[in-house]
């Protein structure tokens, strides 16, 4: 499976991508998920959509539906030591159907037709990320923006929890990946690394978002 996009939950109405723009991150459209309660700030990145999530409509976050996904858990966990974080993952090849590495839950958004689902990993302790598989996305992305800050290629992603077990074998499974670790760390960390960290340059957005990105 292939890193499609990684989440953030944050504060309404994201206020923290503008340390992004600032950055020089060309910021995408924005995107409101009708029927699941959340709303989002994009930034389209070479190799991986990071999104900042936030909470829109509570009653459709706490919806049947929207359970399933378990987001609502997620976002009253960042107040008890939870993840902030989700990784949405795809199939390498989905033209010869790659079907999902992991036990997962089904769950049908009101915003895609019905025969199209999501599936969650199911039972990952909350202290990890949220893990989704979503096989009709397609391999290759075409939707990566020019960003005046010059980055050009994603090279490795780095997360870290500070669970006091074993990580699950979901997180195992993402650290095998090529360019991907999902460690036991001292805290919620995210690190994003283009072109192989070349220019030396490193941004630490920890005094707002747990994300560092280097290039």
């Amino acid at each position: 499976m292939l890193l499609d996009h990684i989440f953030i939950c944050v504060d309404e109405n994201a206020p923290e991508a503008d340390e992004l723009v600032f950055l020089g991150l060309a910021e995408g459209t924005p995107n409101r998920h009708r029927g699941q309660g959340t709303a989002n700030r994009r930034f389209f990145l070479p190799g991986v959509m990071l999104e900042l999530l936030w909470v829109a409509d509570l009653n459709e976050l706490q919806s049947v539906t929207t359970r399933t996904l378990g987001l609502a858990d997620r976002f009253a966990a960042r107040k008890d030591g939870g993840s902030p974080f989700g990784f949405v993952f795809k199939p390498k090849n989905p033209r010869i159907g790659n079907s999902c590495p992991f036990p997962f839950r089904s769950y049908h958004p009101a915003y895609l037709p019905e025969t199209l689902d999501m599936k969650v990993a199911d039972a990952t302790p909350r202290i990890e990320p949220l893990y989704v598989f979503i096989d009709f996305l397609p391999a290759s992305c075409s939707t990566a923006q020019h960003h005046p800050c010059g980055i050009e290629r994603l090279t490795s992603v780095h997360v870290t929890f500070p669970a006091q077990g074993a990580p699950s074998p979901v997180a195992r499974m993402i650290d095998s990946l090529p360019g991907m670790s999902a460690r036991v760390g001292r805290e919620h960390l995210l690190e994003l690394c283009f072109d192989d960290g070349k220019r030396g340059v490193r941004h630490d957005f920890r005094n707002r978002l747990p994300l560092i990105i280097r290039w």
